[in-house]
C-alpha cells in the first residue's frame, strides 16, 4: 500500500494570495466578483440579516458599476517601459530566427510576451514567473529532443497557481529555484461530444539537484472544479528527468507589486461612487404629500403611489432631494489620489487647495519615478536574458549562450504622447477638477518647450473657467446619464 501523497502551500503564498486575488480582480473588472462583500463594503442597513436588508443590498449591487482605473494605469506604465522595441544582438536574433513570432505556442511574438505577460505580472504582482519548456512533456532523452529539433516555448505561471517553492540560499545558483510546484486545470479528452466535459486538477513539481532536472506530474483525487477546495490527496501520473542541465528553466523576480497601494485607492473610489449612486436612487427626488384623500382608488388614480398621503390635519414638511455635492467632491479627490499614488506623485495638491507645487519639487518627484522605472527595466532585462539562456539550451544545447536582449532605458516622463494618453483616457474626470486640469496643461506646456512657456502657465493659473466646448460636452453626457465604464484559462492537456 503506497503512502498518501500530499502537498502544501508556501507561507509566502498563504500570506499574499488574498492581495494577489484583489489585484487580479480589479484588473479583470468582473462585475459579479466586484459587488461581493470583499470589495463592495456593506452599509449598516445591509448588515442586518433580514429580507428587507438583503433586498436593499441586492438593489445596490445591481446598480453599482466599477470604473476600471487599474487596467489603464498598467497600460500607461507598459507604454513607458516599452517606449521603444527591445534590441536583439546578432546571436540572439539568429537564435530565434522566425520563431520569434511565436514564442508561446499560441502565436505571441517575443516582444508581446515581454509586454503583455512578463511586465504585467511584474507590475500587478511583483512576481513574474517564466517557464521555458519544449513539447512533448514526456520522458525523452536530451539527444532525442535535439534530434527532433523541438522548438521551446515560454509560459508565464500565475503566482496564484504557484503554490510552493524553495530557492537556493548559497553558491552560484543563489536565489534561483531549487524546487517549485504549480497547479492547473485540464479539460480531459473525450471520445465524443456526447460525453460531458470533465475538468481535472493537476500539479507539476519541478526540482533541480546536481545538474539533474526532474519534472513530476500528479492528478488531484476527487476534484470538483465548481467548488474548489484544498486537495487532500494526489495520484502520480508520470515523471521525467533531464541530466546535464545548467539550471532549472524557471525564472522569476521576487518584488512588491507596483499597484499595491493604488488598488486600495481604487477600492475607496469604487465604494464612494456606489454610495453616491445609492443616495441618488433613494433621495434624488422631491417628495410631495397630500392630505384629505382617504379613498384608496382615488389615491391610485391620482398618482400610482408616486405621491405620499397623510391623515387630514397632519403637519406637512417639504422633503428635498439629498445633496450629494459633498460626496461628489470626495469622489473627485479619491480619483486624484488614485493617480497620485499610481505615479508616485506624493505632493499632488487637493482640488480644494489654492497652492501650486514648485517646479523643483515637481521635477524631484518625476526624477524619483524615472529612477524607479529605469531600475525595474534593468531587472526585467536581466530576467529576460535568463530565460533566453534557457531557450538557447533547449533549442541548441548551448550552456553558455552569450546573446543579449536590451531594453530602452532613456525614459522621460514628460513625453508629450504619454501625457496626452493619460489626459485623453480620463479627460472628463480631469476637467471636473480645475486644479488637476491646470497642472496637466502646465506639464504639457513644459514638454512642448515653448518660448513663452512661463507666460502661458501664468495664464493657465489665472483662468477660472473650463473650455466652453469641454464643459458643454461634459454637461450633455451627464444629462444623458452616460459614464465611461469598463466591464469586462484552462490549460491544454
Amino acid at each position: 500500500m503506497t503512502d498518501k501523497i500530499e502537498f502544501f502551500e508556501h507561507p509566502d503564498y498563504t500570506a499574499n494570495q488574498s492581495d494577489w486575488h484583489t489585484y487580479q480582480d480589479l484588473y479583470d473588472a468582473n462585475h459579479d466578483v466586484l459587488v461581493g462583500d470583499k470589495y463592495l463594503i456593506k452599509h449598516e442597513l445591509e448588515c442586518i440579516n433580514s429580507t428587507d436588508s438583503n433586498k436593499i443590498r441586492a438593489i445596490r449591487q445591481a446598480r453599482t458599476r466599477y470604473t476600471n482605473l487599474l487596467e489603464p494605469i498598467i497600460s500607461r506604465y507598459t507604454s513607458i517601459f516599452f517606449k521603444e522595441d527591445p534590441e536583439l544582438d546578432a546571436a540572439t536574433d539568429a537564435l530565434f530566427g522566425d520563431d520569434i513570432n511565436d514564442v508561446t505556442g499560441t502565436g505571441k511574438h517575443l516582444f508581446s510576451f515581454l509586454k503583455d505577460d512578463v511586465l504585467k505580472h511584474l507590475l500587478l504582482f511583483g512576481r513574474p514567473i517564466v517557464l521555458t519548456d519544449a513539447p512533448p512533456t514526456v520522458a525523452i532523452s536530451r539527444a532525442d529532443q535535439v534530434e527532433r529539433k523541438l522548438t521551446p516555448t515560454f509560459e508565464i505561471l500565475h503566482p496564484l497557481a504557484v503554490k510552493d517553492w524553495e530557492v537556493e540560499t548559497d553558491g552560484p545558483r543563489r536565489g534561483q529555484f531549487k524546487q517549485i510546484r504549480y497547479e492547473y486545470e485540464v479539460i480531459e479528452p473525450r471520445m465524443s461530444l456526447r460525453e460531458q466535459p470533465k475538468v481535472c486538477l493537476y500539479t507539476k513539481v519541478f526540482s533541480f539537484y546536481d545538474g539533474s532536472y526532474k519534472v513530476e506530474r500528479y492528478k488531484a483525487k476527487d476534484y470538483n472544479h465548481r467548488a474548489p477546495a484544498n486537495v487532500s490527496e494526489w495520484l502520480p501520473v508520470d515523471s521525467y528527468d533531464y541530466a546535464g542541465r545548467p539550471n532549472m528553466p524557471i525564472r522569476s523576480l521576487f518584488e512588491d507589486s507596483w499597484v499595491k497601494d493604488t488598488c486600495q485607492e481604487i477600492l475607496g473610489h469604487f465604494n464612494l461612487k456606489s454610495t453616491r449612486d445609492n443616495i441618488q436612487l433613494f433621495q434624488a427626488h422631491q417628495r410631495i404629500y397630500i392630505t384629505g384623500i382617504s379613498d384608496a382608488d382615488q389615491r391610485k388614480a391620482m398618482s400610482e403611489y408616486t405621491i405620499g398621503f397623510l391623515p387630514e390635519n397632519s403637519t406637512v414638511q417639504s422633503v428635498e432631494p439629498g445633496d450629494t455635492s459633498s460626496i461628489d467632491r470626495n469622489i473627485d479627490v479619491s480619483l486624484m489620489n488614485v493617480f497620485r499614488v499610481a505615479f508616485n506623485q506624493s505632493r499632488v495638491m487637493s482640488s480644494e487647495s489654492k497652492a501650486v507645487e514648485g517646479a523643483d519639487t515637481q521635477a524631484e518627484g518625476k526624477e524619483q519615478l524615472i529612477s524607479l522605472i529605469v531600475s525595474e527595466i534593468q531587472n526585467l532585462e536581466n530576467l529576460a536574458n535568463q530565460f533566453i539562456q534557457d531557450y538557447a539550451f533547449y533549442k541548441e544545447s548551448k550552456k553558455d549562450f552569450k546573446g543579449k536582449i536590451t531594453l530602452a532605458k532613456d525614459i522621460k516622463i514628460e513625453d508629450i504622447d504619454s501625457m496626452i494618453s493619460i489626459y485623453s483616457t480620463f479627460r472628463d474626470e480631469i476637467n471636473r477638477v480645475p486644479e488637476w486640469r491646470k497642472e496637466t496643461l502646465k506639464q504639457i506646456v513644459d514638454v512642448q518647450q515653448l518660448p513663452d512657456s512661463d507666460k502661458i502657465k501664468t495664464a493657465i493659473d489665472a483662468s477660472s473657467t473650463l473650455s466652453t466646448s469641454l464643459t458643454t460636452r461634459t454637461s450633455l453626457l451627464e444629462s444623458l446619464g452616460q459614464e465611461q465604464v469598463t466591464e469586462p484559462r484552462l490549460k491544454a492537456a
